[in-house]
């Protein structure tokens, strides 16, 4: 997420650095977004930043 996000690095890059496919790298930021979306998870980051 950090690579793709932040750093704004191309799937290729990404997958290099990871020693990954350029399919696997999509996939696991796929699983991670689907991760951050779940209700738990949001509530426990806006908590966070409203502190």
């Amino acid at each position: 997420m950090t690579l793709r996000f932040w750093q704004e690095m191309p799937y290729f890059e990404i997958a290099r650095v990871m020693g990954r496919s350029e399919g696997a790298a999509k996939l696991l930021k796929e699983r991670a977004l689907k991760k951050l979306r779940t209700p738990a998870v949001r509530a426990a980051l806006t908590a966070r930043l409203a502190a």
